[in-house]
């Protein structure tokens, strides 16, 4: 006969020692000697990860999450490794830890921005972002003001902070 494991919630067999889904061990329950209560810890799965969940679905049902909005969302990032409006609007919405939360991690973010940030233009003289292309009508412009002397001359980009060109 098939059962419903206490920790995941699906289905295994009543003669299985263990659920093959998370590891639970079902003998020791189906005998009455474990206990799903597990402390009374709330658990859930973030990005594919068992976690310990209780302090943030505790601050964040009781409302106390925002009285230092800043130290609750490092420790949320740091522990949980994901941004703090998702995973709050997650917990309001079942009003409990979510069985299953899925976002993009804080790592992969940062990742993300860095490669951004590496792929944007910057000066080479004062490694400036605030940079602008230099059109072809203006480098025509200058090489016929200014024929040869034309400082726009085999120049693609000009920086707006320190006026280099190259």
């Amino acid at each position: 006969m098939l059962i419903k494991c206490p920790e995941c919630n699906k289905e295994v067999s009543d003669l299985s020692k263990i659920c093959v889904h998370c590891g639970y061990p079902l003998e020791d329950w189906l005998n009455g000697t474990l206990s799903t209560d597990s402390g009374n810890k709330l658990y859930c799965i973030i990005n594919g990860t068992k976690k310990d969940v209780t302090y943030f679905v505790n601050k964040i049902l009781d409302g106390s999450w925002d009285d230092d909005i800043l130290k609750f969302n490092l420790r949320l990032m740091e522990e949980l490794d994901v941004a703090m409006l998702g995973f709050v609007e997650a917990v309001e919405e079942c009003g409990g830890a979510p069985k299953e939360y899925n976002a993009t991690s804080i790592k992969e973010l940062r990742c993300r921005q860095r490669a951004i940030q590496a792929s944007k233009i910057h000066c080479p003289n004062c490694k400036s972002t605030d940079v602008k292309r230099i059109s072809a009508t203006e480098r025509a412009a200058s090489v016929i003001g200014f024929g040869l002397l034309s400082k726009k001359i085999n120049k693609t980009y000009k920086c707006n902070k320190c006026k280099y060109t190259w």
